[in-house]
């Protein structure tokens, strides 16, 4: 404790500092909305008295958004993965320097670490709830406390985290609290070893980390994360793994009610399963396929959700090169995934027909080495809107539970539904444990005649009639010692908005920007 006195003296004096002084805003004025079709009136009567959010709000909640290994001692290693818009997290529990006790009555071994996290954020403008006027100054706070016992076949692990939200101008949302709570418990138990096979099975509360996280991620950005609750069976060898399991989604960040002070427990309307393999290969590099299925018993019609099977893969290439001294890897990754199912979203009443997708391409090139490279990519991510909420087909892609802070924007203003972005993003790192990261976005509706969709995968009342240009997005960054055991990371993050938000009075607001900073250590 004593390397942690002079970071957490300033944490403590960053933390007393008063919020800058507001200045007294008039309430914002509420224009006449634009004529509606028969669509956008249906979708008042849709709206008026029914919450869509567990978050009490006229725009739906947004997170603040990255992504570790799932923590576990023995699981299956981690596989280098093309991220082009990286969640910039730092290093969490899982990943934090373990105390080995080798005289243990309990076992072979014990294993204990955790992380404190503050951050700073001032913030005006994002699609958040409250008047989008209004600055809004606040910081958070993380604490994780992580305990393992282990034998040579059985691991017990326990993960305490306390993550509280503080100085806020603005409503708070699903992400940002969750005080004094089990983000993990869970038994895992090996059952097969034979050589480079190994088979495992784990009960209890967990993380869920899969591929690129496009489609489920821990997301480690939150001041919250994201777990669940049920039993996964896995199994190893060499290069390759497959992955059965069987869940119910636990806190707020997972879809759940939001219960910020009180004991979180598992959502048993929701059920989330799936199957998840993977092969690597030196000449054609990593496969992913899988199949998952969300089925939600009490659907809402305000989001969606339903019972919707995703079937799909990604394929991942670093081709390695060398010349006159130079060391280049070319870069490529593509991800595809189909939806069906039903669901009751918004106009087209019970039983609706699911048919949707996405696709995600990303190409560029690494120079140099990991202490000092520099990365270019560029990326495009299109994910399927509905042209006709009418016609008892919904064709909006339905996120799951991705990493969106690390793919559709850092400001965290939106998610992939309804969405096509296109973008470019540099990485310099001039010595090792120094990045610098800039990336930008540009923003359409897929379908103009759907939603934009927020962050948490909700849509955004009166955004159905307006055009198609959702708006771009810079984000700047820099981290310092991002693999240490404390790391700084400071950013400012710029979103102008198109005709898609502006068009519609009781939407248009200023152009926003946040500042972050971000202190973390591990222990």
């Amino acid at each position: 404790m004593l390397r942690l006195a002079p970071l957490l003296t300033i944490f403590a004096l960053l933390a007393s500092s008063p919020a800058a002084a507001q200045s007294s805003l008039p309430p914002l004025p509420v224009p006449d909305a634009p004529a509606s079709n028969d669509f956008d009136a249906r979708l008042d009567q849709v709206f008026n008295g029914v919450s869509a959010s567990p978050v009490e709000s006229a725009v739906p909640a947004v997170e603040a958004v990255a992504a570790d290994e799932v923590p576990a001692t023995v699981t299956l290693e981690p596989v280098e993965t093309l991220s082009p818009v990286p969640s910039l997290p730092p290093p969490s529990a899982s990943q934090a320097p373990t105390l080995h006790v080798t005289d243990d009555i309990f076992g072979d071994e014990e294993a204990t670490g955790g992380e404190i996290r503050w951050r700073y954020f001032n913030e005006h403008g994002r699609l958040r709830p409250g008047d989008p006027r209004q600055q809004n100054t606040y910081q958070q706070w993380r604490v994780l406390i992580d305990t393992a016992l282990q034998t040579e076949i059985f691991e017990f692990r326990a993960t305490y985290i306390d993550a509280s939200n503080f100085g806020e101008e603005l409503p708070r949302t699903v992400f940002d609290e969750n005080r004094s709570d089990l983000l993990q418990l869970y038994g895992d138990l090996q059952l097969v070893l034979e050589g480079e096979l190994e088979s495992r099975i784990r009960v209890g509360r967990q993380l869920l980390d899969y591929g690129s996280q496009r489609m489920i991620s821990r997301l480690d950005w939150a001041n919250t994360e994201r777990n669940f609750e049920g039993a996964r069976f896995y199994t190893s060898w060499s290069d390759s793994f497959i992955d059965a399991f069987v869940s119910r989604p636990v806190n707020s960040a997972a879809g759940s009610p939001l219960r910020s002070r009180s004991f979180d427990h598992a959502d048993q309307s929701a059920m989330f399963s799936g199957l998840y393999g993977s092969t690597k290969s030196e000449s054609l590099g990593e496969l992913d396929l899988y199949w998952l299925f969300l089925d939600e018993t009490e659907p809402q019609i305000t989001r969606l959700d339903g019972s919707v099977h995703t079937i799909g893969g990604r394929w991942n290439l670093e081709v390695p090169t060398e010349q006159d001294g130079w060391s280049a890897t070319w870069l490529f990754e593509l991800e595809g995934a189909g939806q069906f199912g039903e669901d009751n979203f918004v106009a087209g009443g019970n039983g609706q027909e699911v048919t949707a997708g996405a696709i995600s391409v990303v190409g560029g090139t690494r120079l140099g080495t990991d202490e000092n490279s520099l990365t270019l990519t560029g990326f495009c991510w299109v994910g399927s809107g509905d042209g006709d909420a009418t016609d008892r087909r919904i064709n909006t892609w339905h996120i799951l539970y991705p990493d969106s802070h690390g793919y559709w924007g850092l400001i965290d203003n939106l998610s992939g539904s309804n969405l096509t972005d296109l973008g470019l993003r540099a990485e310099f790192a001039p010595v090792a444990d120094v990045t610098f990261d800039l990336q930008w976005h540009r923003f359409h509706k897929t379908r103009t005649g759907d939603f934009v969709y927020d962050v948490q995968g909700l849509p955004i009342p009166g955004s159905a009639s307006t055009p198609g240009d959702i708006g771009s997005e810079l984000d700047l960054s820099l981290i310092l010692g991002k693999s240490t055991d404390s790391s700084l990371q400071i950013g400012y993050f710029w979103f102008w908005y198109g005709d898609a938000i502006n068009a519609n009075p009781a939407l248009s607001r200023p152009d926003a920007g946040q500042l972050y900073v971000s202190l973390s250590s591990r222990f």
